[in-house]
């Protein structure tokens, strides 16, 4: 025992620390590959484990990993016996707003004593990615044609990176735009709300649709670009008409050569399905680029509806249930799910039509939540059949998920699988929460046989940070994943750990330590690498120039070199002068062979956004990528030139130039014509004239600014409450009514239907008086006998219970409405109109039984509420006694026998 200590304390004074001391030990063999991966990603890594001991040795692991990092497998701990060889698989799966840059991951595992007998580190170097998201949050129903109305965007910064975005908004009735700023700041994952304030003027009396687009442009690269629109019905203030419906949308047209890799056309839109409803609908048509892409195209068709308590997607798109039953991968199929009340099922199918031989998947699931209940609990069963590809088999899941306190939430999955590998199973705990101090700890883990994405893999993870004083944050995070190789046949079985500590001041400066060790298995070989150090990053703004930068450095070890020293260092600088944006980044970085592959890189690049004339533009964004301990190089250039036409379309060629070693390398070029289009549901004029008002059924006085639809048009009462209407075509309508921004729920008496008879020249009057809702709330219950009376006494009656599926009908002048009472007995008759109502059951009672009442007269005063009980009781009987027998006389012959 005393001479295997001493060989390891003399291994880790040689060359770093073995994987294994005391009781066991390994060959120390190491892949210095660096890992490079997108955010989103996850990568695997393996230890080779060999206990060289006399005795069995337990390994607990524990994997550092940076804040809202997680370790989907190898975290469990493992018992080796005496001379058994075993491999430590971990996971790491990157969070998708990771900051771009360099971390380390330290792999740890103590003995039963708490002493290490493995220490490792994986180096992981995320790339950068720039993505933005541009989503329309307020604006109003209508404004009226020349008055200021303000439409407010959320900007959200999706990529890992700070980035500096440039801003123009436009309104396609030519209507004055406001932007508060030319562009705006965020760091990774911040978001911001912009308000745009537009004043549109328009003449006739029809009403039109103003479409305002806010174009939102990364600096950092111009090629990130994201378009969001708001429709706002411009009409005159007593007069106008309204076209049907549109939902704005993005038409592009590319002319290139089939080599180019570019998508051919490109059809884009989202927006309301109906005015003032809540059916959203999206939709993506994209044409194949062809065999490949430099520019990331890939053809996508995809139609999407979602309402209040359903959704429906037919096309393109990732089909999921849960996080155990899910494969991870992109679908061509259709899906739908619904919600009603607490009860909820989905069921779709799916082929992976960008997989070898296309398999299928068909799924579906049922859910339940007791909204009412302690922690407002939600259960899902859920199973699928996949016919074809790497997880063919069968999948049953059961989850739950629980809010004990405030908002942390516990959830927990359980799945079973069938496939020709054999029977399967995965589990997954996770415990998040939170507010100034946040935590995430979750584990998963999937058997070998398992038919899902977590075959052959174990996580585990712990990430905790906390919001200090001046809006600092302080972070901590470890985490360990094990990655089964053989069971997924292209990976080798490996492990990670990882331990992180930082700290960060908004996007000012940000410094933090980390620790990273992975161990990867290549047959009988066991690849050890570990990498410790620091990394801090800063960005400020001194006038018009705004800076950012970072510098990192540590010491990296691994089995084929001895321990090295390491560092990096990142600046960057963008202007803005008018119209126009600069920018220039570099970077360089030497010793970091664990994360950059290379020992020594060194880049420079920059982008531009030149205003050549007030309606031309042009983009550059290159970069030159140099090797400089083999003198390899690689470059890229970027240009577009864009031309903005009147009509709000846009006409560009764009370029792309990459060459490697000096030598040119795969030249493209394209034009693109972009164009807005408003997709109409479609619309009818005709002649025919309508002319009402609105009034207060309180005060009697004209209410102003009220949006009256009529039919295809729209328009907005005066200051005395009138409005007129003009070229309607025949026929009869309902009038409805709107306010700009309501906040009391108003309802309206008076006859709502207009008919309209282009025969006659005198325009058709209407009258409309508003008032606040009322509303009538019911109860439907059953009288039982509790006690019998003597003689002329009545009986005694008492409650026995709700009674459910009664319809009842709520009569008024206008409307007749209906209600069904619920498994409580209860119904509601939501925004009446204030008013004398006629209330009737029109379910027939049982025999030998009566409605007490069966109808009744209600009057609703405006914003009251009336309560209405219906009792079903029994039926006094009249009996005669005859000879010793009870006979019953029913009350029709009791009356001829009186006769």
């Amino acid at each position: 025992m005393r001479f295997a200590v001493r060989l390891a304390v003399i291994a880790i004074a040689l060359g770093g620390a073995l994987p294994c001391f005391a009781q066991s030990a390994a060959l120390p063999v190491r892949d210095t590959a660096t890992i490079v991966a997108e955010p989103s990603a996850t990568v695997t890594t393996a230890v080779h484990v060999v206990n060289r001991g006399t005795t069995a040795l337990r390994f607990i692991p524990a994997i550092a990993l940076p804040a809202e990092w997680s370790s989907p497998i190898g975290g469990a701990p493992f018992t080796l016996a005496a001379g058994e060889t075993d491999s430590w698989l971990v996971g790491i799966r990157i969070p998708a707003r990771a900051p771009a840059g360099r971390y380390v991951i330290a792999l740890t595992a103590k003995d039963a004593a708490g002493a290490i007998v493995v220490s490792d580190s994986v180096a992981i170097l995320v790339s950068a990615r720039r993505e933005l998201d541009v989503a329309l949050v307020d604006r109003p129903t209508y404004a009226v044609s020349g008055t200021r109305y303000h439409t407010t965007f959320l900007v959200r910064n999706r990529g890992n990176v700070p980035s500096t975005f440039a801003l123009s908004a436009m309104s396609d009735k030519g209507g004055k735009v406001d932007l508060t700023s030319p562009s705006v700041s965020l760091g990774a994952g911040e978001s911001k709300s912009l308000d745009v304030a537009v004043t549109t003027t328009v003449k006739g009396a029809e009403a039109h649709d103003d479409v305002l687009e806010l174009t939102v442009r990364d600096l950092g690269d111009t090629t990130v670009t994201q378009i969001a629109s708001s429709r706002v019905t411009i009409v005159q203030r007593a007069n106008a008409a309204e076209p049907m419906h549109r939902v704005a949308s993005q038409l592009r047209l590319r002319a290139a050569d089939k080599s180019a890799g570019v998508s051919p056309y490109e059809f884009i839109g989202n927006g309301a399905l109906r005015d003032g409803g809540a059916e959203q609908l999206s939709f993506v048509f994209r044409g194949s680029p062809g065999q490949s892409s430099q520019f990331g195209d890939q053809d996508e068709y995809r139609v999407e509806l979602k309402g209040s308590n359903y959704s429906a997607r037919v096309g393109d798109g990732y089909y999921r249930m849960s996080e155990l039953t899910n494969n991870g991968q992109a679908g061509f199929g259709a899906g739908m799910s619904v919600q009603q009340g607490a009860l909820g099922a989905g069921a779709f199918s799916q082929r992976f039509r960008f997989q070898q031989d296309s398999p299928t998947e068909n799924g579906a699931f049922v859910s339940a939540r007791g909204e009412g209940l302690f922690g407002a609990p939600q259960f899902v069963v859920s199973g699928l059949t996949r016919t074809g590809g790497v997880y063919e088999g069968k999948v049953l899941s059961t989850s739950a998920a629980v809010k004990p306190m405030g908002n942390a939430v516990v959830e927990l999955e359980l799945a079973g699988s069938s496939s020709a590998k054999g029977s399967g199973a995965a589990n997954m705990v996770r415990v998040s929460g939170g507010d100034t101090l946040r935590y995430d700890i979750g584990h998963t883990m999937g058997s070998d046989n398992f038919a899902g994405n977590v075959r052959g893999a174990q996580h585990d993870y712990m990430s905790v940070s906390l919001l200090g004083a001046n809006d600092v944050r302080y972070s901590l995070n470890g985490s360990l994943h094990h990655s089964a190789g053989v069971t997924l046949g292209y990976v080798a079985p490996q492990d990670f750990r990882t331990f992180s500590v930082g700290a960060d001041y908004r996007t000012a400066l940000a410094v933090q330590l980390s620790s990273v060790s992975r161990s990867t298995t290549f047959g009988t070989q066991v690849n050890h690498e570990s990498q410790n150090g620091f990394l801090t990053r800063s960005e400020q703004n001194i006038g018009n120039l705004h800076f950012w930068g970072g510098v990192g450095a540590g010491l990296t070890t691994s089995d084929l070199e001895s321990r090295r020293v390491y560092h990096e260092l990142s600046l960057g600088v963008s202007t803005t002068s008018g119209a126009n944006t600069y920018s220039l980044f570099g970077e360089t970085s030497d010793g970091m062979t664990v994360t950059r592959g290379s020992a020594h890189l060194a880049t420079l690049g920059g982008d531009a956004r030149i205003k050549l004339m007030p309606s031309t533009y042009l983009t550059l964004n290159g970069f030159g990528t140099r090797v400089l301990t083999t003198g390899e190089r690689y470059s890229q250039l970027d240009a577009g030139l864009t031309q903005q036409l009147p009509s709000g379309s846009t006409v560009s060629l764009k370029v792309r130039l990459a060459g490697a070693n000096g030598a040119p390398g795969r030249q493209v070029a394209f034009v693109e014509y972009a164009t807005p289009v408003q997709m109409p549901v479609g619309r009818t004029r005709s002649v025919g004239r309508v002319r009402g008002r609105v009034v207060d059924q309180e005060t009697g006085r004209g209410v102003a600014g009220t949006l009256v639809r009529l039919g295809p048009q729209a328009a907005i009462t005066d200051d005395d409450g009138r409005v007129a209407f003009a070229g309607l075509p025949a026929g009869e309508y309902r009038l409805t009514i709107a306010q700009q921004k309501s906040q009391v729920a108003q309802v309206f008496s008076g006859d709502n239907t207009v008919l309209v008879d282009s025969m006659h020249h005198e325009p058709t009057t209407f009258n409309l008086a508003v008032h606040r809702a009322g509303a009538i709330d019911g109860s439907v219950r059953v009288m039982a006998i509790a006690r019998t009376g003597i003689g002329t006494a009545p009986d005694s009656l008492a409650d026995a219970g709700a009674m459910r599926e009664i319809t009842v009908a709520l009569i008024g002048v206008r409307d007749t409405l209906y209600a069904e009472s619920d498994a409580n007995g209860t119904f509601r008759f939501g925004e009446v109109a204030g008013g004398v109502y006629t209330l009737r059951v029109l379910t027939e009672s049982v025999t030998g039984t009566r409605w007490e009442p069966s109808e009744t007269e209600v009057s609703v005063a405006p914003g009251a509420t009336r309560a209405v009980t219906f009792r079903q009781v029994p039926r006094r009987r009249t009996v005669q006694m005859m000879s010793g027998e009870v006979i019953t006389t029913p009350p029709r012959q009791q009356q001829k026998q009186q006769q």
